[in-house]
């Protein structure tokens, strides 16, 4: 799985209405009946429509945009099969929502190889912004008594891999459910609007993106009055002012030693009941949901 190219993989699942294959498919096609409009739409596509005639095929390379999508409609606005056939060209445009770049795809082949496999096995996908995050949240589950690892949840944490909207996107191709938390400051509110930018319904978007109020990780951990816990882990991993450090100058160590002191937090709150029940409700709220999420 490790070496295999995204578009060679196979996802064969059993669903409630029988057995499901997802891949992700370089290009979408339809029958539809041939038009004398219809070749002056293909051929100022730019290449993104091709229609085989003999076939009555119709193909997008790609996502079909809306003016593409529009064009289209107008040329059969007198066809007999107007209806039916308005109806396939909507199908097409749907499908090709789903479609991922050879430029994403080539990104995560380079980027991402180190989870690839795990998320092609995966029941949900967890997406985060980093690695600070993707270690709590795995000892947040153990400590809220969900093990993430065992039901099937694979946590992205995808600014390390990517971008939080091309998991999103993939996770969409494939069928395979997907939450989303990330930071309240400009960077965090700007892989939502990515996300929504790709297509999603605004509702879904609403539904499945959360942020953390606060703004970055550290702000919401202080926020939630976690600060003594967390001078204490830092003092443990080496930060001998910790006590002493003021609100904004703890904010930054905490910050400059991300991953570090979320190992330290992560362990504790695995094993420590009480404490899981106090780290931010965004994570805690996304574990609960994680449980049946379909």
């Amino acid at each position: 799985m490790q070496h295999v190219p995204f578009r060679e993989l196979r996802m064969v699942r059993l669903t409630e209405n029988g057995t499901e294959i997802r891949w992700l498919p370089s290009s979408f096609s339809v029958q539809v009946p041939h038009v004398a409009a219809l070749d002056t739409v293909v051929a100022s596509s730019g290449g993104l429509l091709t229609y085989e005639r003999a076939a009555q095929t119709l193909s997008v390379g790609g996502k079909l945009e809306e003016t593409a999508y529009r064009n289209l409609l107008t040329c059969y606005g007198n066809h007999a099969d107007r209806a039916v056939i308005t109806g396939v060209l909507r199908e097409l445009r749907d499908k090709s929502l789903l479609y991922m770049p050879d430029e994403e795809l080539h990104a995560l082949e380079t980027f991402a190889r180190r989870i690839r496999g795990e998320i092609f096995f995966a029941r949900r996908w967890f997406i985060v912004e980093g690695q600070a995050e993707y270690l709590l949240v795995h000892g947040l589950g153990r400590g809220l008594g969900y093990d993430l690892d065992e039901h099937g949840v694979s946590v992205i944490d995808a600014k390390n891999n990517g971008n939080p909207d091309t998991f999103a996107s993939l996770a969409r191709a494939l069928g395979i459910p997907w939450l989303a938390v990330v930071d309240g400051d400009a960077a965090g509110l700007g892989y939502v609007r990515a996300i929504a930018g790709r297509g999603f319904d605004a509702a879904l978007v609403a539904d499945r993106c959360k942020t953390l109020p606060a703004g970055t990780l550290e702000q919401q951990l202080l926020a939630d009055r976690l600060e003594p816990d967390l001078r204490v882990i830092l003092l443990a991993i080496g930060q001998a002012d910790a006590d002493t450090l003021d609100r904004q100058a703890l904010e930054r160590c905490l910050s400059k030693h991300k991953t570090r002191y979320a190992a330290e937090l992560a362990s504790r709150i695995s094993i420590e009941a009480a404490l899981a029940q106090r780290m931010p409700q965004a994570f805690r709220d996304a574990i609960t949901r994680l449980r049946g999420l379909t």
